[in-house]
């Protein structure tokens, strides 16, 4: 997570300060942790697309450790089997020492941070009407970080802002994949 800052190939992580600040609870000792297993299509595609996943499958985090080159990794134990509120309630995550300093990693973007996101969504399409381009919505959610509920927000408030300003209504750019395979 850590370790190579060219893997995001000059974008933001919008989601980079959440999973810092995941890491830093699991760090702290009073946390339980999770995590489900995907397989990459592509390691090397950008954006990766999932190819699968074991539903059934969630792993405890036991552990994080931080390896010669910096990066953060997780120990894993078993299957977390039962209700995971009442597991959680008796396993904690353990790291060794004090979380490694993150600040320079941080972007100042989360999902928390709406309002800021909006204004960098609303530049991203203005570059995307410059280049004549059109984006669909998994575009635009896994750019940014964003779930349905938050797209909606984000496309509505966009959209009022552009009708307010007496501007083109520059989320008329996003497109199903459907919507857009016909349009090429």
């Amino acid at each position: 997570m850590r370790q190579r800052p060219d893997a995001y190939l000059g974008r933001n992580s919008y989601g980079l300060d959440e999973r810092i600040r995941h890491l830093k609870q699991l760090c702290s000792g009073t946390y339980a942790g999770y995590t489900v297993i995907a397989r990459a299509e592509d390691a090397n595609a950008h954006p990766r697309k999932i190819a699968d996943y074991r539903e059934d499958a969630v792993y405890a985090i036991d552990g994080l450790e931080t390896t010669e080159d910096g990066a953060i990794v997780a120990v894993l134990s078993s299957l977390a089997n039962g209700d995971l509120f009442q597991h959680s309630q008796q396993h904690k995550a353990t790291a060794e020492g004090e979380f490694p300093d993150a600040a320079a990693h941080e972007v100042g973007v989360s999902t928390g941070n709406f309002a800021m996101k909006l204004s960098m969504i609303r530049e991203w399409l203005i570059e995307v009407a410059k280049r004549k381009g059109i984006v669909t919505y998994c575009e635009l959610m896994d750019t940014f970080g964003l779930h349905f509920f938050l797209l909606y927000s984000t496309m509505y408030k966009l959209g009022h802002q552009c009708v307010d300003a007496g501007e083109p209504v520059i989320t008329t750019l996003i497109r199903t994949w459907y919507r857009t395979a016909l349009l090429k």
